[in-house]
């Protein structure tokens, strides 16, 4: 036996029995231990999972994700955690891929992107394998300091900023489930964010309509093939699998790079952050957070749950080419998240295309059509960078304020690009 790092694969479930057994026959044979932490499953997911030997079994019932992810944590004893949901199946290529990526202890975690099934085994949410949209942390060491914070939608800190691609893939089969059961599920989230009046009114059916959904083009993993097919589904190509010697150069440069790159911050100006900002004109001195793990970035998240503890900065920049490629409601949430990780009496800043400013300038003639079309509707050459809303100045201000924003005011307006800036109230506690 070699000295590789050890493995714990770690899950929280509740009513899991459909998929869990998949996903950890996915995973089992590059893991050492299974940790399974039960939230109160009425179904028969204990029985199914009682053959898989490397399973710990604990019980922890709490509606705060974030508490349940911290419990998980506290019970791995791997030096790597394999962190999964019980509906997310590994391609095979993980056994050969997983012992590559533990063997480089100079990187704190890795992504993979996944293929959103919705509403069926052969309809995906992904506009190409490639979707950005669909990449999160997997993978990352077991250190003292990491923990979840969030008690929706968790979000993990504390695993450093060495983040690299793995180039593996999974599947996620929650939506792939029947439309009333999906449904259901939004609720419970609405419900459980505060906005339980969201879904209200909606069906099945308009789910239906409204979902972005592209045929999904490859195989089922392997250990869930014949599973699939049984549901009446065989189709698709192989997904081309990872080139090991690519991947060893590609962390070679990674590990050798990390320590050439200097990182410039402002002195006396406290800590800041910018969002979302393109490679070519990100701002010196910042902190950078992106959903890709890109060289220029620090911490790999998405705004809409931010993976940084409350009131860490000063100042929080969101640049342009952001805020339209969200969807409406989740813009709210988005300024929420800015608004928690700025400090009390903290700058915020979000720069958004004004949708009445350009279509008065249309109307006058001052913009061609494509350059409307452009404007308003994004380029889809890439699918994700659609625009999925538009907005004007009195919209955002709206926003900024129900997201707890104070003291908003618009900046500068240039090219019909607007700029507004807010601050977080400081309370009586804040100041004493």
């Amino acid at each position: 036996m070699t000295n590789r790092p050890k493995v714990t694969a770690m899950y929280y479930v509740k009513n899991e029995e459909e998929f869990a057994p998949y996903s950890i026959l996915s995973i089992y044979n590059v893991v050492d231990e299974i940790v399974v932490v039960d939230n109160g499953s009425t179904d028969r997911t204990r029985e199914r999972l009682s053959a898989f030997d490397k399973i710990r079994w604990f019980e922890y019932q709490t509606e705060d994700f974030s508490e349940l992810g911290n419990f998980a944590l506290s019970k791995c004893q791997g030096e790597w955690i394999l962190k999964l949901d019980a509906d997310e199946v590994f391609y095979q290529e993980i056994e050969e891929v997983l012992p590559v990526l533990t063997e480089y202890d100079q990187i704190d975690g890795y992504t993979c992107l996944f293929f959103n099934l919705m509403f069926g085994w052969d309809q995906m949410q992904n506009v190409s394998k490639d979707d950005g949209r669909f990449q999160r942390i997997f993978l990352f060491q077991n250190r003292p300091g990491i923990k979840y914070i969030n008690p929706i939608h968790e979000s993990l800190i504390g695993i450093g900023s060495v983040i690299a691609e793995s180039g593996l893939d999974y599947v996620h089969y929650g939506y792939a489930k029947p439309m009333e059961f999906i449904l259901s599920k939004l609720k419970q989230y609405a419900r459980k964010m505060g906005e339980p009046y969201f879904y209200e009114g909606r069906t099945a059916k308009h789910l239906l309509e409204q979902a972005e959904r592209r045929p999904f083009p490859f195989e089922h993993p392997e250990v869930i093939k014949e599973y699939i097919k049984q549901k009446g589904y065989s189709g698709g190509t192989p997904k081309p699998r990872k080139d090991i010697q690519q991947l060893r150069q590609y962390l070679d440069q990674i590990v050798a790079s990390k320590d050439t790159r200097i990182e410039q911050k402002p002195e006396n100006k406290g800590r800041s952050l910018e969002i979302g900002a393109l490679p070519s004109c990100i701002s010196l001195g910042f902190e950078h957070l992106d959903i890709r793990p890109l060289p220029h970035v620090n911490i790999v998240g998405d705004i809409r749950n931010i993976p940084v503890e409350d009131n860490t900065y000063d100042q929080v920049i969101v640049p342009g080419y952001l805020m339209e490629h969200l969807p409406y409601h989740d813009i709210v949430k988005a300024l929420g998240e800015c608004c928690r990780v700025a400090k009390a009496g903290g700058y915020v800043m979000v720069r958004v295309y004004d949708g009445r400013q350009i279509a008065t300038a249309y109307a006058k003639g001052e913009i061609s059509n494509e350059n409307f079309n452009k404007l308003i509707f994004g380029d889809d050459r890439q699918g994700w960078e659609r625009h999925r809303c538009i907005l004007d100045n009195a919209t955002i201000r709206e926003m900024m304020a129900k997201a707890g924003f104070e003291n908003i005011n618009l900046e500068y307006y240039e090219n019909w690009m607007i700029q507004i800036a807010g601050r977080k109230p400081v309370s009586q506690r804040d100041v004493e």
